[in-house]
């Protein structure tokens, strides 16, 4: 429990980081640089460090394009999209609905089937998300709305499916060939850098000057804390934890990224973050207890 706990503190200093960073950039040009660059460096040390070669079997193919379609490509660009308007917090507690959509996926898959206990935990973290969306501001509205939903709210949880798509996708390659965590990332990464750049350029989002240089600030930093270290540590996580357990515990995420921008930015949170926060915490202690109940018979 310490370790995927440590991975999710240092995944909420990025949330408020990110804000600032698109607030200043295009967020394609943002999220491309970062995923370039933490692709570029996996490869990097992949290939001339370890001396191991990018050749792939033919049957991973498909979950590789999964990986770069859902995970790098929609769950990125959906999620910074939606950031630009709502705050870090809440961006952080919508996009953490994907533990629900991984054991809806793990069980689409894999059949993998949960316990009542542990059905119990999930959806009622997953009610705990409700709260937190009557706080929409009226900037959300502005930019559209489907029924309750603002539309920067709804690509949010969108994004949460992709990423569950992708990251039931990175099981199957660890687990058949055991192949290494900077190949498998540094492969997904590079290509959704590549693809977020091109639609920057396609698109021609205005260029001001030292814009290069603050996005570049910006991803070196972000991207070597959550892409390098956090991302590898999940994926060798995924050696000796279940893909459901290590994304519930991605609930811890939207109270680190609340801890951090309290710290050091003073951002006040409403009623309605914490009394998600607690239902989202009451499921995953049920979820938790049904886990350990089950491992110690």
């Amino acid at each position: 429990m310490i370790t995927p706990f440590c991975v999710q503190l240092l995944y909420g200093l990025l949330g408020p980081l990110n804000k600032i960073a698109i607030g200043q950039v295009p967020f394609s040009l943002y999220v491309g640089i970062k995923l370039t660059m933490a692709g570029s460096f996996l490869l990097f040390y992949h290939t001339l460090i370890k001396g191991k070669t990018i050749r792939l079997s033919a049957n991973q193919w498909f979950y590789y394009l999964q990986m770069i379609v859902c995970g790098a490509i929609g769950a990125q660009y959906l999620k910074y999209w939606g950031l630009q308007y709502v705050s870090a917090s809440k961006a952080a507690f919508l996009f953490n609905s994907s533990p629900f959509f991984v054991a809806f996926f793990s069980w689409l898959r894999w059949n993998e089937r949960l316990s009542g206990m542990q059905w119990l935990g999930l959806c009622l973290s997953f009610v705990g998300l409700v709260p937190i969306l009557f706080t929409s501001s009226s900037f959300e509205e502005m930019v559209g709305m489907i029924g309750a939903f603002s539309l920067p709210e709804c690509a949010i949880v969108a994004a949460a499916a992709f990423h569950a798509i992708s990251f039931t996708a990175k099981r199957v390659v660890v687990h058949a060939d055991g192949y290494a965590s900077a190949r498998v990332n540094g492969i997904y990464l590079m290509a959704g850098g590549i693809w977020s750049l091109g639609s920057w350029v396609l698109f021609g989002a205005p260029y001001a000057e030292g814009m290069l240089m603050t996005a570049l600030g910006y991803a070196t930093f972000t991207t070597f804390v959550g892409k390098v270290v956090c991302s590898s540590l999940t994926l060798y996580l995924l050696r000796y934890y279940s893909a459901t357990f290590l994304s519930f515990m991605e609930y811890w995420y939207p109270l680190c990224v609340a801890f951090w921008s309290w710290l050091f930015w003073g951002e006040l949170l409403t009623y309605h973050y914490w009394l998600s926060a607690g239902i989202v915490l009451c499921g995953q202690l049920l979820f938790y207890l049904s886990v350990r109940s089950a491992t110690d018979k």
